[in-house]
């Protein structure tokens, strides 16, 4: 009986406001956009940072092996 009115009334709001559905479904889209973008950006700034920190201990072990010899 739930399910039904809960079918009914999806049904009901499609059918009366099919602008509101592309509305939420282009905001949806946006934020999942917005999510894509800052886990990539997240991602490639841990990326950098490791690439950054990799360079620095071998210049570092190379300065010490030039000192040594």
């Amino acid at each position: 009986m739930y399910t039904n009115i809960k079918e009914l009334y999806i049904s009901e709001k499609r059918t009366y406001c099919k602008t509101c559905d592309k509305i939420f479904s282009y905001k949806s889209k946006v934020l999942y956009f917005i999510y894509l973008v800052y886990t990539i950006l997240n991602l490639s700034i841990y990326i950098y940072i490791y690439i950054y920190i990799y360079i620095y201990m071998y210049a570092n072990i190379y300065m010490i092996k030039m000192l040594i010899l």
